[in-house]
Protein backbone atom coordinates (compact mmCIF):
# COMPACT_ATOMS: atom_id res chain seq x y z
CA UNK A 1 0.00 0.00 0.00
CA UNK A 2 1.22 3.50 -0.84
CA UNK A 3 0.09 6.99 0.18
CA UNK A 4 -0.85 9.67 -2.34
CA UNK A 5 -1.08 13.44 -2.29
CA UNK A 6 -3.48 15.45 -4.43
CA UNK A 7 -2.85 19.09 -5.19
CA UNK A 8 -5.60 21.69 -5.12
CA UNK A 9 -8.60 19.60 -4.00
CA UNK A 10 -9.67 22.32 -1.54
CA UNK A 11 -9.70 25.06 -4.16
CA UNK A 12 -13.02 26.51 -5.34
CA UNK A 13 -12.66 24.73 -8.68
CA UNK A 14 -10.36 21.75 -8.04
CA UNK A 15 -8.96 19.86 -11.00
CA UNK A 16 -10.04 16.59 -9.33
CA UNK A 17 -13.26 16.42 -7.33
CA UNK A 18 -12.87 15.37 -3.67
CA UNK A 19 -15.80 12.99 -4.28
CA UNK A 20 -13.41 10.78 -6.26
CA UNK A 21 -11.65 9.91 -3.01
CA UNK A 22 -14.72 8.80 -1.09
CA UNK A 23 -13.97 5.59 0.87
CA UNK A 24 -14.89 2.55 -1.20
CA UNK A 25 -14.69 4.19 -4.60
CA UNK A 26 -12.66 2.25 -7.15
CA UNK A 27 -10.68 4.74 -9.23
CA UNK A 28 -8.06 4.67 -11.95
CA UNK A 29 -4.98 6.80 -11.33
CA UNK A 30 -2.17 8.34 -13.29
CA UNK A 31 0.55 9.27 -10.81
CA UNK A 32 4.17 10.15 -10.32
CA UNK A 33 5.92 7.24 -8.64
CA UNK A 34 8.15 7.84 -5.66
CA UNK A 35 10.24 5.72 -3.32
CA UNK A 36 8.33 3.36 -0.96
CA UNK A 37 7.34 5.16 2.23
CA UNK A 38 7.07 8.54 0.53
CA UNK A 39 4.03 10.33 -0.88
CA UNK A 40 3.17 9.73 -4.54
CA UNK A 41 1.57 12.64 -6.39
CA UNK A 42 -1.61 12.00 -8.39
CA UNK A 43 -1.74 13.51 -11.87
CA UNK A 44 -5.16 12.22 -13.02
CA UNK A 45 -8.01 10.29 -11.42
CA UNK A 46 -11.23 8.85 -12.78
CA UNK A 47 -13.97 6.60 -11.41
CA UNK A 48 -13.76 3.01 -12.59
CA UNK A 49 -16.97 1.78 -10.93
CA UNK A 50 -19.98 4.03 -10.33
CA UNK A 51 -22.11 2.97 -7.37
CA UNK A 52 -25.87 3.38 -7.31
CA UNK A 53 -26.53 3.03 -3.58
CA UNK A 54 -23.34 3.32 -1.50
CA UNK A 55 -23.06 7.15 -1.85
CA UNK A 56 -26.69 7.68 -0.81
CA UNK A 57 -27.33 4.95 1.80
CA UNK A 58 -25.87 5.63 5.25
CA UNK A 59 -25.55 1.94 6.19
CA UNK A 60 -23.84 1.00 2.93
CA UNK A 61 -21.59 4.05 3.07
CA UNK A 62 -20.47 3.33 6.62
CA UNK A 63 -19.94 -0.34 5.80
CA UNK A 64 -17.62 0.72 2.97
CA UNK A 65 -15.82 3.02 5.43
CA UNK A 66 -15.30 0.10 7.86
CA UNK A 67 -13.85 -2.03 5.07
CA UNK A 68 -11.47 0.74 4.02
CA UNK A 69 -10.39 1.49 7.60
CA UNK A 70 -9.56 -2.17 8.20
CA UNK A 71 -7.55 -2.37 4.99
CA UNK A 72 -5.66 0.81 5.85
CA UNK A 73 -4.70 -0.54 9.26
CA UNK A 74 -3.87 -4.08 8.15
CA UNK A 75 -2.38 -3.97 4.65
CA UNK A 76 1.10 -2.49 4.54
CA UNK A 77 2.85 -4.25 1.68
CA UNK A 78 4.02 -2.28 -1.35
CA UNK A 79 3.72 -5.05 -3.96
CA UNK A 80 0.53 -5.47 -6.03
CA UNK A 81 -1.91 -8.16 -4.88
CA UNK A 82 -4.48 -8.77 -7.64
CA UNK A 83 -6.28 -11.55 -5.74
CA UNK A 84 -6.85 -9.32 -2.72
CA UNK A 85 -7.91 -6.40 -4.93
CA UNK A 86 -10.48 -8.62 -6.67
CA UNK A 87 -11.72 -9.82 -3.27
CA UNK A 88 -12.27 -6.27 -2.00
CA UNK A 89 -13.88 -4.96 -5.18
CA UNK A 90 -16.24 -7.95 -5.30
CA UNK A 91 -17.54 -7.17 -1.81
CA UNK A 92 -17.89 -3.46 -2.55
CA UNK A 93 -19.91 -4.26 -5.67
CA UNK A 94 -22.07 -6.67 -3.68
CA UNK A 95 -22.53 -4.04 -0.97
CA UNK A 96 -23.92 -1.68 -3.61
CA UNK A 97 -26.21 -4.26 -5.22
CA UNK A 98 -27.55 -6.55 -2.50
CA UNK A 99 -31.02 -5.82 -1.16
CA UNK A 100 -30.09 -6.24 2.52
CA UNK A 101 -26.47 -5.25 3.22
CA UNK A 102 -26.49 -6.06 6.94
CA UNK A 103 -24.38 -9.23 6.72
CA UNK A 104 -21.81 -7.91 4.23
CA UNK A 105 -19.23 -6.71 6.76
CA UNK A 106 -19.22 -9.84 8.89
CA UNK A 107 -18.80 -12.05 5.80
CA UNK A 108 -16.07 -9.73 4.51
CA UNK A 109 -14.19 -10.12 7.81
CA UNK A 110 -14.19 -13.89 7.40
CA UNK A 111 -12.77 -13.67 3.88
CA UNK A 112 -10.34 -10.95 4.94
CA UNK A 113 -8.90 -13.18 7.66
CA UNK A 114 -8.34 -15.88 5.04
CA UNK A 115 -6.36 -13.47 2.86
CA UNK A 116 -4.31 -12.49 5.90
CA UNK A 117 -3.45 -16.14 6.58
CA UNK A 118 -5.61 -17.07 9.58
CA UNK A 119 -8.96 -18.20 8.21
CA UNK A 120 -11.38 -19.74 10.74
CA UNK A 121 -11.19 -23.54 10.54
CA UNK A 122 -14.17 -25.72 9.69
CA UNK A 123 -15.92 -27.64 12.46
CA UNK A 124 -14.49 -31.13 12.94
CA UNK A 125 -17.77 -32.40 14.39
CA UNK A 126 -21.29 -31.33 15.29
CA UNK A 127 -20.33 -31.18 18.97
CA UNK A 128 -17.76 -28.43 18.27
CA UNK A 129 -19.97 -25.51 19.17
CA UNK A 130 -17.58 -22.89 20.59
CA UNK A 131 -15.30 -20.86 18.31
CA UNK A 132 -11.93 -20.19 19.92
CA UNK A 133 -10.59 -16.79 18.82
CA UNK A 134 -7.07 -17.72 19.85
CA UNK A 135 -6.72 -20.93 17.84
CA UNK A 136 -9.27 -20.35 15.06
CA UNK A 137 -10.86 -23.74 15.77
CA UNK A 138 -14.35 -24.78 16.83
CA UNK A 139 -14.19 -26.64 20.14
CA UNK A 140 -16.62 -29.02 21.91
CA UNK A 141 -16.41 -27.10 25.17
CA UNK A 142 -15.58 -23.69 26.58
CA UNK A 143 -11.76 -23.44 26.74
CA UNK A 144 -11.91 -21.38 29.91
CA UNK A 145 -10.51 -18.10 28.58
CA UNK A 146 -12.37 -14.96 27.40
CA UNK A 147 -11.19 -15.11 23.75
CA UNK A 148 -14.16 -17.16 22.58
CA UNK A 149 -17.45 -16.61 20.76
CA UNK A 150 -20.63 -17.49 22.62
CA UNK A 151 -22.81 -20.34 21.38
CA UNK A 152 -25.06 -18.20 19.17
CA UNK A 153 -22.19 -16.25 17.60
CA UNK A 154 -20.30 -19.50 16.99
CA UNK A 155 -23.33 -21.00 15.25
CA UNK A 156 -23.79 -17.92 13.06
CA UNK A 157 -20.10 -18.00 12.13
CA UNK A 158 -20.42 -21.65 11.16
CA UNK A 159 -23.43 -20.85 8.94
CA UNK A 160 -21.58 -17.99 7.24
CA UNK A 161 -18.59 -20.23 6.56
CA UNK A 162 -20.86 -22.56 4.59
CA UNK A 163 -22.33 -20.06 2.15
CA UNK A 164 -21.24 -17.86 -0.71
CA UNK A 165 -21.60 -14.11 -0.44
CA UNK A 166 -24.60 -14.01 -2.78
CA UNK A 167 -26.65 -16.01 -0.23
CA UNK A 168 -25.93 -13.82 2.78
CA UNK A 169 -29.58 -12.96 3.31
CA UNK A 170 -30.23 -16.65 4.07
CA UNK A 171 -28.48 -16.23 7.44
CA UNK A 172 -30.89 -14.51 9.81
CA UNK A 173 -29.61 -12.63 12.83
CA UNK A 174 -30.81 -9.82 15.04
CA UNK A 175 -29.06 -6.46 15.30
CA UNK A 176 -27.47 -7.47 18.62
CA UNK A 177 -26.32 -10.82 17.24
CA UNK A 178 -24.73 -9.09 14.25
CA UNK A 179 -22.94 -6.66 16.55
CA UNK A 180 -21.64 -9.45 18.79
CA UNK A 181 -20.36 -11.55 15.90
CA UNK A 182 -18.74 -8.58 14.14
CA UNK A 183 -17.03 -7.47 17.34
CA UNK A 184 -15.82 -11.04 17.88
CA UNK A 185 -14.32 -11.26 14.39
CA UNK A 186 -12.64 -7.87 14.79
CA UNK A 187 -11.13 -9.20 18.03
CA UNK A 188 -10.05 -12.33 16.12
CA UNK A 189 -8.28 -10.32 13.42
CA UNK A 190 -6.72 -8.00 15.97
CA UNK A 191 -5.43 -10.92 18.07
CA UNK A 192 -3.80 -12.64 15.09
CA UNK A 193 -2.35 -9.51 13.50
CA UNK A 194 -1.54 -7.14 16.38
CA UNK A 195 -1.91 -4.33 13.82
CA UNK A 196 -4.60 -2.08 15.32
CA UNK A 197 -6.53 -1.33 18.49
CA UNK A 198 -10.00 -0.64 17.10
CA UNK A 199 -12.10 0.06 14.01
CA UNK A 200 -13.57 3.45 14.89
CA UNK A 201 -16.04 3.54 12.02
CA UNK A 202 -17.65 0.36 13.36
CA UNK A 203 -18.74 2.27 16.47
CA UNK A 204 -20.92 4.34 14.14
CA UNK A 205 -22.11 1.47 11.93
CA UNK A 206 -23.37 -0.72 14.77
CA UNK A 207 -25.71 2.09 15.81
CA UNK A 208 -27.19 2.17 12.31
CA UNK A 209 -28.03 -1.52 11.91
Amino acid sequence: MVSFIVSGVRQKKPRMSPVLFTPGYIIDLVFYENAPGKLWRIKEASVRVRYDQIPFDIVRGNTALCICELIKKMVHGHNPNPAFFDFVTRYLSLLDQIENPGNILVHFLIGFSAHMGFEPKERSGEDCVYFDLRTGWFLPQDPGHPMILDLRSSELLYQLLQIDSIHLSDVKMSRKERQNLTEGLIDYIRYHSDSFTSIRSFDVLKKLW
